[in-house]
């Protein structure tokens, strides 16, 4: 109860990683992605002033998820210069009637750290800001300081000296499946927006009645070797499919990266699992995919959970 008293409650959350469907051949990265210099995307993709409204968002969420107790009010002014209202509101309300009071008295210490950050939407004065991160938390209630992965969608409101947080979810396994945005993209990155979450879908959807079906869909959305580690586990995943039913369904999705022939987003799914016998169980996954374009298509060519560090 201690660590739930004293960290910000919108900020809790889990992730939890499925390696059956991950190549792992990438590794988080250490800051915040936006589009590369050496980039090819056209300019109606990723924007320089999008570009900037997720650094903003990385910014903000590290220092809103973060504080010690043994200098609240120089982690509540390092916050607060992000924010706007309606969050801002929020904000200030936790701080003062749970971080304050309850901080000092366990020695809490949070440290925030936002590793990937994706655009998942763009709206006049507004962008949506997919970050992943994670949030190391001690205080004399823990034996060791606990690591919790972040899933959070910002929403970035444009003000005079920039992009401010104005709106902050927490991504659950309780987060109800949504389409991806595309009106605010170009044609090549919507193309992209929609195949990589919707492949991410079929290769967490398995069951025993349409294992065959479902197996090939997996196969037609992938291409490279994630393609050929799928070809390689099929007895496995078959093995699965008959104990027990998952359905995986996409929470949120952005856009880090475009270029002529690849395209980089973060996607966080849920996945329902119901076994032969107990309730279902619900999980979220984080994801970092890679997408290569072929024949006109774009396929899933590589798929990393990040891992805590």
């Amino acid at each position: 109860m201690i660590r739930t008293a004293v960290r910000f409650a919108a900020l809790a959350c889990v992730g939890i990683t499925l390696g059956a469907c991950s190549s792992g051949s990438s590794a988080p990265k250490s800051t915040p992605p936006g589009p590369s210099a050496s980039s090819s995307a056209p300019a109606a993709a990723i924007t320089p002033d999008v570009a900037t409204a997720m650094v903003s968002a990385a910014r903000a969420l590290t220092a809103i998820t973060s504080y010690d107790y043994r200098d609240l009010d120089a982690s509540h002014a390092n916050a607060v210069r992000y924010l706007a209202d309606p969050f801002r509101s929020q904000y200030e309300s936790s701080w003062t009637t749970s971080v304050r009071p309850q901080a000092p008295k366990v020695h809490a210490v949070l440290k925030g750290t936002t590793t990937d950050v994706a655009v998942a939407g763009v709206d006049g004065a507004k962008v949506v800001v997919l970050a992943f991160g994670q949030q190391t938390v001690s205080n004399t209630g823990l034996k060791t300081p606990s690591v919790d992965a972040l899933v959070l969608r910002a929403t970035m409101t444009r003000a005079a000296g920039g992009w401010l947080l104005s709106e902050l979810e927490t991504v659950s396994p309780d987060t109800p499946p949504t389409r991806p945005s595309t009106t605010w993209a170009s044609p090549d990155l919507a193309a992209a927006l929609l195949s990589g979450p919707d492949c991410l879908a079929k290769l967490q959807t398995i069951d025993q009645a349409h294992f065959d079906a479902r197996f090939q869909a997996m196969l037609d959305c992938t291409t490279g070797d994630l393609q050929a580690q799928l070809r390689g586990r099929e007895s496995q995943l078959r093995t699965a499919a008959a104990s027990s039913t998952t359905v995986g369904a996409v929470a949120v999705a952005g856009a880090a990266e475009l270029a002529a022939d690849h395209a980089s987003l973060l996607v966080a799914t849920t996945t329902t699992t119901t076994h032969r016998s107990g309730p279902p169980t619900k999980a979220l996954q984080r994801y970092l995919v890679t997408l290569r374009r072929g024949s006109g298509r774009w396929l899933v060519s590589d798929l990393a959970a990040p891992a805590l560090k």
